[in-house]
């Protein structure tokens, strides 16, 4: 049935390219298109400046696109992006205001004991 057409098995399978996912690479090409708008505000004279500005943009897009080690089911812009957008559900216990400060639960009297 899967005569070579690139068909994918399920519906959630990400298709690979070369050593990048299609969605990280339509992510890097944004990022560089982004970088090459934002490097025409540079002035002629500044051609290093601007090659070391796209080198800083591209390899900042790529760890954009890595997939952390403590988090292997989702890309680093996800988690900045998570991170910057707050939650609409945060939860708390029904005590979180209850201590006034931190010392009223930290004055425990420690006594040893020598035998």
């Amino acid at each position: 049935m899967n005569q070579g057409f690139g068909v994918t098995p399920e519906i959630r399978t990400q298709m690979k390219l070369a050593m990048f996912y299609v969605r990280d690479i339509v992510f890097l090409v944004g990022v560089l298109g982004c970088s090459v708008l934002l490097g025409n505000l540079f002035p002629p004279q500044q051609l290093v400046q601007l090659i070391c500005f796209y080198v800083v943009n591209s390899l900042f897009g790529i760890w954009l696109v890595i997939q952390p080690f403590s988090n292997p089911g989702r890309r680093n812009y996800d988690l900045v992006l998570s991170d910057l957008i707050p939650q609409q559900r945060v939860f708390r216990s029904f005590d979180f205001q209850e201590f006034s400060s931190t010392t009223e639960y930290v004055d425990v009297e420690v006594t040893s004991r020598n035998d």
